[in-house]
């Protein structure tokens, strides 16, 4: 996936392009914009990979990772989701073809928690976190 940042349109005209670079080798899956600080995107794809980027500054926007390590690795990350908890806005959460589910807390940059399907049968579609209950995930399985 490249990542690019344009300006908007003025008056019907076209401003241009900001910045353009590589953040995926494959196909990207999910783009999820956190729901209350505009300037971070998450992105997760086919290469196993989940992005965070800043676009505070559009000509030189920051990719960060989750962690240094990741449990998806060897997989395809098909979707993530952003915690909507005001008091709990640096977690998120991502899933894989393997069933694999974890939460990352992206102040300590660490992972919280991971489960998985232990038949290895679910391979998850979506994830949402429940409105009501912060700490609660809701999962789509397709098996």
């Amino acid at each position: 996936m490249t990542l690019c940042v344009a300006r908007g349109y003025s008056r019907g005209q076209d401003t241009g392009l900001i910045h353009s670079s590589q953040v995926h080798t494959g196909a990207v899956n999910c783009v999820e914009c956190h729901p209350s600080m505009p300037n971070l995107i998450a992105t997760c794809g086919a290469d196993g990979e989940v992005n965070i980027l800043n676009i505070d500054k559009p000509g030189t926007p920051d990719l960060y990772k989750p962690s240094n390590t990741s449990k998806h690795a060897g997989s395809e990350v098909l979707c993530c989701a952003w915690n909507r908890k005001a008091t709990l806005p640096w977690i998120l959460c991502s899933c894989s073809n393997t069933g694999t589910t974890v939460v990352w807390d992206l102040k300590q940059k660490k992972e919280v928690v991971s489960f998985q399907d232990p038949a290895n049968r679910a391979r998850c579609s979506s994830v949402a976190w429940n409105p009501e209950v912060s700490t609660q995930l809701d999962r789509k399985s397709v098996v």
